[in-house]
Parts: C-alpha cells; sequence; structure tokens
C-alpha cells in the first residue's frame, strides 16, 4: 500500500488565487448592477447606519427630492433629511415601525417636502442600516388634483349633454320646417347648408358628450322601441351630402323577411352607424357603400342582426 502526502486534487496556490479574484471580481459587478438598479428607481431611496444615524448612500431620485449630494454623505440625517432630533429616532430610539407613513424630508431649500417613507432595518456588513423608500406625496396629490379636475370637467359635462342637445335640436328641427315653406332656389341652398352644418356639429357634440359620460361613469344604455330600418336610411340621408362631389351611391340591403322592430338604444347603434359608413364614405372616391343586414338566427323573443 502507498502513502500520498498530498491529494492529487489539492487546488495551487495560484489556482486559489485566481479563484478569489475572480469571485471578487463578481461581487463587484453585482454590486455595481444592485447600485445602477437603485439609482434607476421612480423613488428615493436613503441608506442611514443605524447604529450612528450616518447618511451612507443617497440615490438619484432622492437627490432631486432634498436638493442635495455627495456633500451629505457621512452626515448625521437628523436635522439634515429628517426633523428628528438625537436621540429621537422613530426606528432606533422610539421603537416605530415607519411602513407607508406620511413624513417630512428637510430639502436644502428648507422646503419642508411631504413625502411617504417605509423604513427596513437590513444587515450590511455586521452593522444594521436602515433602507429608507421615499414617494414624494406632491407628485401624488399633483396627480390627484389633475383626476378630479378632469372628473368634475366630465361630470358637468354629462350632466349639462341634455341643455347643449337641445337647442342644437331646435336649430335642426326649425330649418326642416323651413325648407317645407316656399323658397328661392337660392334661399332653399342656404337654408340646406345650416341644416347639414347644424346635423354634422350636433353629431361632434354628441360624441364629446357621450366621452364625458364615460369618463364619468354615467353612460347609459337606454332601451326602446325602434326601427332599425329607419335608423340606418337616416344615417344614410343624413350622409347624402357628403356623397354629393363624388361618384358615390349610398345602398342599403335589408331583405323584407328579418325582422325591424327591436327594443335597445336605437341612438347609439345610429351613432356606430355613423362613425362606421361616415368613415367608409371619407376613404371610398368611387363606387358605392354598402350597409347590408343579416339575420342571423331569431326566436319569439329576440334576434341575432349582423
Amino acid at each position: 500500500m502507498r502513502c500520498q502526502d498530498h491529494p492529487t486534487d489539492a487546488k495551487t496556490d495560484a489556482e486559489i488565487l485566481s479563484e478569489l479574484e475572480t469571485a471578487k471580481a463578481r461581487l463587484e459587478e453585482s454590486e455595481s448592477y444592485l447600485k445602477t438598479l437603485v439609482d434607476l428607481l421612480p423613488m428615493g431611496i436613503i441608506t442611514v447606519d443605524a447604529e450612528d444615524h450616518r447618511i451612507l448612500e443617497i440615490n438619484s431620485f432622492a437627490r432631486r427630492m432634498c436638493g442635495r449630494g455627495d456633500e451629505s454623505l457621512g452626515d448625521i440625517c437628523h436635522g439634515l433629511i429628517c426633523p428628528a432630533e438625537l436621540g429621537r429616532c422613530p426606528i432606533t430610539d422610539l421603537g416605530q415601525n415607519v411602513d407607508q407613513s406620511e413624513r417630512i424630508l428637510l430639502a436644502a431649500s428648507d422646503e419642508n417636502v411631504p413625502v411617504l417613507k417605509t423604513v427596513t432595518p437590513v444587515k450590511r456588513n455586521g452593522r444594521t442600516v436602515l433602507i429608507e423608500a421615499i414617494i414624494d406625496l406632491r407628485m401624488v396629490k399633483a396627480k390627484e388634483a389633475a383626476e378630479a379636475a378632469n372628473r368634475a370637467k366630465s361630470e358637468f359635462l354629462a350632466a349639462m349633454s341634455h341643455e347643449i342637445r337641445t337647442p342644437m335640436n331646435g336649430v335642426i328641427g326649425m330649418t326642416g320646417l323651413l325648407l317645407d315653406t316656399d323658397l328661392t332656389a337660392e334661399q332653399r341652398e342656404y337654408t340646406e347648408m345650416v341644416r347639414r352644418s347644424g346635423e354634422t356639429l350636433l353629431t361632434i357634440i354628441n360624441n364629446i358628450l357621450d366621452f364625458s359620460k364615460i369618463e364619468a361613469g354615467k353612460l347609459v344604455i337606454e332601451p326602446a322601441p325602434f326601427d332599425l330600418r329607419v335608423v340606418i336610411e337616416e344615417v344614410n340621408e343624413m350622409l347624402a351630402p357628403r356623397v354629393e362631389d363624388k361618384t358615390l351611391d349610398l345602398v342599403l340591403q335589408y331583405p323584407a323577411n328579418i325582422p325591424c322592430r327591436f327594443i335597445g338604444d336605437g341612438d347609439r347603434i345610429r351613432q356606430v352607424l355613423t362613425n362606421l359608413v361616415g368613415n367608409a364614405v371619407k376613404f371610398t372616391p368611387g363606387g358605392s357603400v354598402l350597409t347590408s343586414v343579416q339575420c342571423q338566427g331569431s326566436d319569439a323573443q329576440q334576434a341575432c342582426m349582423r
């Protein structure tokens, strides 16, 4: 039996040194990656030594919030970024749990910045450090104020929809009555222009008001009896002036043996069809725009229309 003084798989000093260098390089690479990641976060991150309360790190977002840079590193946080006094630290001295708490951040400009703060104690190199995650409440409150103003606008328009539509319907209605009277050719042409302009303006107003109702959560589908064939004919009639300067026909295929009387929101269907047919008219230089209606199934109570 032969005894070996050194195992054959023992590593040389050079190999051990090489592995240590590799591990060190990987550690430095990992720390650089994490530092970059923290710097890119859209919130303030400040690291404080829990024992002597000195600032260890401040990421880019926190620097912008408090107006302080590298010159603050190593300084005591009390009275610099935190209004607490020495011996009155909420975490280390008073034993408080700061989690999504509204606090004050002291800025270099002597401004008290309202923030939402979460502080988490962690171990680092054998010492306890406090990682403070900070959100600027000024941005949050500004966003909330803008959203509240937008909701108020939408609710106002939604509430005023009837008052805005009524005068326009009156203008269009009275113009229609005027067209039924004896007019000269020139007067009829001008009156037709007024009617078409009024209908176009009413369509725009309806779109704006309906969008406001959607924003305000007040858009309601109102069921009422309506004739689908009549709705489509009215859409084609309203869009007819748009095809006068084109070699274009508006065609409706509505078989006589399929249902036409329904209960639903005819105004919404009219609105959808106006947009669809209007786009077809806009992007069709010649020929025809066909609206074809089919019944894909029906019973005594309902029908599936395409």
